[in-house]
């Protein structure tokens, strides 16, 4: 599965924005962990989902113009970074 990952990355990285269709289910459960983490710390009561968290960061990163992750860790780490800007921003985490 790690070359299935590097070769949709670098396909990412040319700019095939399909590729990120075949990123989010291979790493799924990586993102769900990110989000997962994410999440417990936010207020109590907060009703937002792992899943739909990483539901809204897959449609965040497929508008992004120029994603170019070189690995498998840049790839969550810009994963988590959308994830902290949703919160940020408060279209999720706590902002309605």
């Amino acid at each position: 599965m790690s070359g299935e990952i590097t070769l949709w990355l670098e396909r990412l990285g040319e700019g095939d924005n399909a590729a990120l269709d075949r990123l989010v289910p291979l790493l799924y459960d990586e993102l769900r962990g990110v989000a997962r983490r994410l999440l417990r710390g936010e207020r109590p009561g907060q009703t937002l989902s792992t899943t739909a968290l990483v539901n809204e960061t897959s449609l965040r990163l497929l508008e992004a113009r120029r994603l170019a992750p070189g690995d498998r860790a840049a790839f969550l780490a810009v994963a988590a970074v959308t994830m902290r800007r949703l919160g940020i921003e408060g279209i999720y985490l706590g902002g309605w």
